[in-house]
């Protein structure tokens, strides 16, 4: 399962060191046991940070593609951008 923490954090470099972090893995199992209790109850086997892209603003883009008529395309942050494919239209 993957759980982010948002707003995001601070610009860091790609090359950072990505473990994950007691302190996270503490504050999600917290979450999960108000949320999801059985969740909570599972054994952690790991943790990493993941990086996200983002606008300035952590909105979506969308916008027509020039090139390729009656497409448009609609950008997002990596790990959200995904999830949001349906509700944002076809």
């Amino acid at each position: 399962m993957k759980i982010a923490k948002e707003p995001l954090g601070d610009t860091v470099d790609p090359d950072i060191d990505r473990d994950g972090i007691p302190e996270f893995t503490e504050d999600t199992l917290a979450f999960l046991r108000e949320g999801i209790p059985e969740m909570a109850e599972g054994k952690v086997v790991g943790g990493r940070s993941c990086l996200y892209t983002a606008t300035p603003d952590d909105h979506f883009m969308v916008d027509r593609v020039p090139a390729e008529n009656g497409y448009s395309s609609r950008e997002a942050a990596a790990g959200t951008g995904s999830s949001s494919v349906a509700p944002s239209g076809r």
